[in-house]
């Protein structure tokens, strides 16, 4: 650390986060980190996204068990929704990341998958057998 202001809490942040050891310390830089090392807005973004997509899916699990009502189907269903509501949620307001580009290309495919789910039961009733 430098010499600074030791009332300012600029003061007790290290220069780079490798100072913390919580980044590679081969300097490697990324578009994802502003100039001092510490991830911007945007990264901070995708890591609640992601963070609270796992919490979602992993209540869901809980809950489905819990109601002794567990199934692929059922699952994905209620995790979709969830990626779904969260996506909605956290919608950027100005120009989005790169990365918002591939979550939506995930959505789209979680939707192609879901009208499949939705629409194998009624496929089911008229097979013949």
């Amino acid at each position: 650390m430098t010499d600074r202001d030791e009332g300012t809490l600029d003061a007790r942040l290290p220069e780079h986060p490798s100072e913390l050891g919580l980044v590679n310390q081969d300097g490697a830089g990324s578009d994802e980190t502003s100039s001092r090392g510490w991830p911007t807005e945007q990264s901070k973004l995708l890591q609640t996204i992601v963070g609270a997509q796992a919490v979602w899916m992993l209540l869901m699990l809980v809950l489905l068990i819990g109601i002794d009502m567990l199934s692929p189907d059922l699952y994905f269903i209620v995790s979709f929704h969830g990626l779904v509501g969260l996506r909605l949620l956290f919608a950027p307001t100005d120009q989005p990341p790169d990365w918002w580009r591939k979550l939506d290309m995930l959505v789209y495919i979680g939707f192609v998958i879901l009208a499949a789910v939705i629409f194998q039961g009624p496929l089911q009733l008229f097979e013949w057998q």
